[in-house]
């Protein structure tokens, strides 16, 4: 895949994923990567707060997160 086509294909991907009405939040090893609008309107969350923060925020106690 061209370096052009690649960017083609995450754009395409980044404008689906914000179309959803549900919530929608990625992951990758337990840091948040996108959050889309949603999250806002389901969390009252906003999806730039969010990027770069781990997913510990998701659980009641540090032992349920481990």
């Amino acid at each position: 895949m061209t370096p052009f086509a690649f960017k083609e294909s995450e754009i395409l991907k980044t404008s689906i994923l914000e179309a959803i009405p549900h919530a929608v939040i990625g992951l990758h090893e337990r840091h948040i990567i996108f959050a889309n609008k949603s999250v806002e309107t389901v969390f009252g969350w906003k999806p730039e707060g969010l990027i770069g923060k781990t997913t510990r925020m998701f659980y009641r106690s540090q032992e349920d997160y481990e």
